[in-house]
């Protein structure tokens, strides 16, 4: 009957004085949650209730984050890394593109059965001295294939950056969980998800280190961890830091690379047939060896208009081109290799007056 009495006179909030009536053993552990909704649990030691571990839980990475001191960019990285719905996209399929095609990031990855097919097509069609194991060689293979079985090389680097985000969130994952669990733990903190385990006593000498006995757990901890060195944090900026080549799955990404590249021959087995893939590859060859892809050039007879090589197309063996005036309209259209030297050198031949 007492007990009752005392919590109904108790202030609200007055979460001091309820464990130290705890300890005392005039309450029990049941009344506890009462005056503080962080308790999740008590864990009693019978023999010492001063001992008796309490776990708080503050329920959430924001609420959690901003007690121990993370600023809103680290609270966002740590959700991002740790959400098994919606991984963080640390590398995006156009960057790992770009390194692809300059003969690193997928390329390291490669496992000998795969070089050995590299090889392979190299050989077939490529022409060219190539060396799997020499980074501009590779990068500009990459090139080439691109322009050839694009599909193929896009596959592969789609796969390979889904795989290098799983081993990246999972690693930063791992490194913030601990940074933040060794934070904790200089002050005998034990992390538990978004929250803490102690024991009553470390707690009750805390309210009294601070003089903060009015506080509510949370705020007696925001108090101390705003005057800690915090030493964590600044996760976002080291986010390709976060690698281990044991975490990645390169089983899965060299299926994956063998499926694509077992295609690129069947394609080639299959051109060969027809008889014209050959004749296709030397004119991509011709063409491009003068002139990159996406790159604006002045005709050589005419200053005032402007080409772009976009592309070709393998079933026509015509090469995709954009012209333009200097600071007027353009025209998409199309050209045979004989008509594409005729635009560069006559270009007279061509109604380009209106552009």
């Amino acid at each position: 009957m007492n007990r009752f009495v005392f919590i109904d006179v108790m202030a609200s909030g007055d979460i001091f004085l309820a464990l130290r009536r705890y300890v005392k053993g005039k309450i029990d552990k049941y009344d506890l949650y009462q005056y503080d909704k962080s308790i999740d649990d008590v864990i009693e030691n019978r023999e010492n209730r001063a001992q008796s571990k309490i776990r708080l839980d503050f329920k959430d990475a924001e609420r959690f984050g901003k007690m121990i001191g993370l600023s809103d960019d680290d609270i966002w990285f740590e959700q991002a890394v740790s959400s098994p719905y919606h991984p963080y996209e640390i590398w995006d399929s156009g960057s790992v593109d770009y390194e692809f095609r300059d003969g690193y990031g997928p390329w390291y990855d490669f496992d000998d059965d795969n070089k050995e097919l590299v090889r392979k097509i190299a050989k077939l069609i490529y022409g060219k001295k190539f060396d799997v194991d020499n980074e501009k060689d590779r990068g500009d293979f990459t090139k080439f294939l691109e322009k050839t079985f694009p599909k193929e090389v896009t596959n592969i680097v789609n796969d390979w950056t889904q795989e290098k985000n799983h081993e990246t969130n999972q690693v930063a994952n791992q490194h913030v969980y601990s940074e933040i669990e060794n934070f904790l733990g200089q002050f005998g903190f034990k992390r538990r998800n978004y929250g803490i385990e102690t024991t009553i006593s470390d707690l009750i000498s805390l309210y009294f280190q601070y003089d903060a006995t009015h506080l509510s757990i949370r705020k007696l901890l925001t108090n101390l961890f705003e005057n800690a060195p915090k030493g964590i944090g600044g996760w976002d900026e080291d986010r390709y830091e976060y690698q281990d080549s044991e975490v990645f799955d390169s089983a899965s990404f060299n299926r994956e690379v063998n499926r694509n590249l077992e295609n690129i021959l069947e394609k080639i087995d299959e051109e060969y047939e027809g008889g014209d893939f050959e004749g296709y590859l030397k004119m991509t060859q011709r063409v491009t060896k003068k002139y990159n892809i996406g790159t604006w050039y002045e005709l050589p007879k005419d200053s005032k208009l402007l080409f772009r090589i976009d592309g070709f197309d393998r079933e026509t063996n015509k090469i995709d081109i954009t012209i333009r005036k200097k600071g007027g309209n353009m025209v998409k259209t199309k050209f045979s290799e004989e008509g594409f030297n005729k635009l560069l050198y006559q270009p007279e031949l061509f109604n380009l007056v209106d552009l």
